[in-house]
This record gives structure tokens, sequence and C-alpha cells, in this order.
């Protein structure tokens, strides 16, 4: 019975089952079932899929290792009216066999005790072990025609005894054209992807339920349109974009938390003998990232935009988003040092912040040759911005 696809069974069409019945993985219905321990629930073969590559349930991510039966769904799906499965030629398909099938009807939790005295269940010839598996009730007439002539079939061009060859064309020819529960006529072989992209009746996912927090419902082809008139997708998209911001930013979060400290050590060689002498706006650069923000530190030897000839420092932000940090630029020369902190600084996009009288003129040439700045950069968070147009 677990290997039995129960909504290729039913005696009602499949879009008016409560969609509750169905696994919310691989949409079968559940006829049997685990729940985790916040209640989320999925078919036994399903779980055990998750359970054997140690993952936690796909909703809430807990962990598989308590799961229990939920009976009253269990009870609930065993009510539910199916066809016998002998109805149909076999069970790979679900073809039904109108002339010599079984046309009983019961409940899912009645089929079990009816197969096994079904007179339509499927039995191996006594005679012949090549022979094909027929129908119980069949078995006598078959016996009186079961030899070992063999033919070609003459659509497949395979080889099957005689008296197999009506059973080779019902069940088993992929060239023979069978009767999709559509209507459509369809070669065995194509029905796969008939039901995949063609079948009307076929139950198939509304086209949201990809998204964040989509749309759930399980619908007949034929019924997508109405389905997606009547409900009301706008919102389930506006919520899919929502969440994805919010995971998004969590993400950012997590992200800032990796890579948000740079110290270093900045060496100006021919500090006097050749940069102290440069026009005001001459800048000298140093490039380097936190995680992956470009920043960059820019030196005007004389000044960016003063006329005082007192050297300017300021720290550049390269990345797409404004950041909030603390950074501290220091010279160490004895009673000449200089130590600068900025506290909480939110530097915009392609934007710097820092001091345009960092080393008065007086004091350019005290540091000698050789200019040695060491600086700390602390990025406190990102600044996201969103806008409304």
């Amino acid at each position: 019975m677990d290997s039995l696809l129960f909504e290729k069974l039913l005696v009602i069409e499949e879009d008016k089952i409560d969609e509750d019945f169905f696994c919310n993985i691989c949409n079968n219905i559940m006829y049997k079932n685990y729940q985790c321990t916040n209640g989320h629930i999925y078919c036994v073969s399903c779980t055990e899929e998750i359970k054997s590559k140690n993952a936690g349930c796909p909703e809430c991510r807990v962990e598989l290792g308590s799961i229990s039966v939920n009976r009253y769904l269990e009870r609930q799906i065993n009510k539910l009216q199916i066809f016998c499965p002998n109805k149909f030629y076999n069970t790979k398909d679900y073809i039904a066999d109108e002339e010599y099938g079984c046309g009983f009807e019961c409940s899912i939790d009645q089929m079990e005790s009816h197969t096994k005295e079904c007179e339509f269940s499927f039995v191996k010839c006594p005679q012949n072990g090549e022979c094909e598996l027929v129908r119980k009730n069949l078995l006598d007439e078959h016996i009186k025609e079961c030899n070992s002539e063999r033919v070609e079939c003459e659509l497949c061009k395979a080889s099957v005894l005689r008296v197999n060859l009506k059973k080779h064309y019902q069940s088993e020819c992929l060239q023979y054209t069978v009767a999709c529960r559509c209507g459509s006529k369809v070669k065995r072989e194509s029905l796969p992807l008939h039901y995949a992209n063609e079948c009307a009746n076929e139950m198939v996912d509304c086209i949201y339920g990809k998204l964040n927090k989509g749309c759930k419902g399980k619908v007949q082809r034929s019924e997508m349109d109405k389905h997606l008139l009547s409900s009301n997708h706008h919102q389930t998209i506006v919520n899919s974009f929502v969440s994805l911001r919010e995971e998004l930013e969590l993400e950012r979060k997590k992200l800032n938390q990796c890579h948000t400290k740079f110290q270093g050590q900045w060496r100006v060689e021919n500090w006097n003998s050749k940069f102290c002498s440069q026009p005001k706006g001459y800048v000298l650069k140093l490039n380097f990232s936190i995680g992956n923000r470009p920043l960059c530190l820019q030196l005007y030897p004389n000044g960016q935009t003063n006329d005082n000839k007192n050297c300017s420092l300021y720290l550049y932000n390269y990345y797409d988003l404004p950041i909030s940090c603390n950074f501290t630029f220091e010279i160490v020369a004895g009673k000449d040092g200089i130590k600068k902190d900025s506290v909480s600084s939110v530097i915009n996009s392609k934007n710097g912040k820092g001091w345009e009288d960092f080393i008065p003129a007086a004091k350019k040439e005290a540091f000698g040759n050789t200019l040695v700045i060491n600086f700390r950069v602390k990025i406190t968070s990102v600044v996201h911005q969103y806008f409304n147009k």
C-alpha cells in the first residue's frame, strides 16, 4: 500500500480534497504521516529522507529527532473513498481498464482487506513463467490459450508471447495510444510529459507557490486562471518581498559581524623632499577593504580646499551604502605626535570624513622624510536605505 498514489485512486476529483491531506514536499496524499514538535506534517517517506540527511523541518528548522503521528489527520484521510487498484491496468500510469477492471469503491482503510479477496487482482500463470500477470478471474481462460508461441508487437517491435499480446498493448507498449483521464489520446511513452505540462485534470501547484511564503494552493491545471483571479495573490507577492527583505537584512548583519575592524600603518616616503611642496588639492591615496566594503585614506599634504597649507586627512567610503564607523588617525613622533578620534560617524557612499587641519603647516617638516600614520577603523553598522516610488 505504501507504494500507491492514492490521489490517482480517488473517486471524487482531487481538487475537492482538503489541501491539508497532501504532503507539502512531494504533494502526495499522506496515507501515513509524521509531524515535528511544532506540528508541521509530512508523509513518512519524505520525513525519513529528511532525517537521513540530518536536516531539520523544512518549515521551522526544528530537529526531527522527536516526531509523532497526527492520528486525527490519519483517520480523516483513511475515510476518503477510492477505487480498487485493480480497476487499472497497472499502478504505474493508472490507466483505467474499463472492460476487465474491478469496479469496487471503498475507503482507504477498507482497501487492504478488499484487495486480499479481489477476483480482479493479478496472479502468475502456473504453466508458463514467461507469461505476464493475469487477472485472477481470467486465469482459466488464459490457461486454455497459454503456449510458447511468440509474436512481434506491430508498434514497438518487441517480442512477446502471443497470449500476452493484448496485455502488452494495454499496460506495457510505449508506442500504444491510451486515453488520459482528461480525454486526450496520448502515446504511453509521452504520458509523463503530458501529465507535467498539458493534462487539464492534473493537480498542479499555484504558480506563486515558489515565492517565499507563497500560495500553497493546488488546483486542476484547467482551473488555474480562475484560481489566480479568486485569490489575493497581490498580497502574497508583497508578503514574499517583505520576507525576502527581512532575510537579506539578517544576512547582511551576519556579514557585518564577520568583518568589522581594520588596523594598519601607512608609511609615506619622501615626505619632506617631495610631497610637502605639492600644490593644494594634490592627494595621496591608500585603498583597503573591510569585508566586502572598499575604503580609502586620502592625504592632502597642503590641504584639499584650505589656503593655510595645513595637511588634510580623510577616510573615504566607496561601498554602495552608507556606513557608520569609528576611526582613529595617529602620528607617533615624540612630543610632536598627533592623534585624533572620530566617534560614530556616518559616511555616505563616495564621501569622506576626517580633518581638514590634521597636521598644522608649522609641524609638517618635523616628521622628517618618512611620515608614518597608524590608523584604526571599526564599522559599527551598514545603513540600509529603502525608497518608496
